[in-house]
């Protein structure tokens, strides 16, 4: 289930559910869907939430950020892209926003938005943080945590 601020919960008939006995359950001499059921649905609950990477980019390098976004078309029953966000904003933050701007869509390639932009030239651990709320529409929340480091002298 997906909620009205686009956090998702899943109700389960209990523990048994998830055990390998229940997954590899067999009916009429078949082997049943279980197993391909629940990870499906952990996949979708907790997707955005262990979805972690961690880049490590040196001093000054240049950066690009991409989001990909679909809108549901309930005619067609498919999620087509979606580009029609002018006022989407990216922050490149340590503990404060170093770099609040403007995210644009790219041209020439539907649903995606990007952006090109120079490290700071202080190292540390930095987040690409995309927080872009409007009512009556869900919300779109992205965070990428990479590393900046020194350059290497060796």
């Amino acid at each position: 289930m997906t909620t009205f601020g686009s956090s998702r919960a899943l109700f389960a008939g209990g523990v048994k559910m998830f055990s390998n006995d229940f997954a590899d359950t067999e009916v009429s001499g078949r082997r049943s869907c279980n197993r391909q059921f629940v990870e499906s649905a952990t996949h979708y609950i907790a997707s955005d939430a262990t979805h972690t990477q961690e880049d490590q980019y040196t001093i000054n390098d240049q950066l690009v950020f991409d989001l990909e976004l679909s809108k549901y078309n309930p005619s067609s029953g498919k999620y087509e892209h979606y580009s029609a966000i002018e006022d989407m904003q990216l922050e490149f933050t340590m503990l404060d926003p170093h770099i609040r701007t403007d995210l644009k869509p790219a041209k020439g390639t539907p649903g995606k938005y990007s952006l090109l932009f120079r490290a700071p030239d202080r190292h540390g651990v930095y987040k690409f943080v995309v927080n872009h709320n409007r009512k009556g529409f869900s919300s779109v929340e992205a965070s990428l945590q990479v590393a900046i480091v020194p350059p290497r002298h060796d």
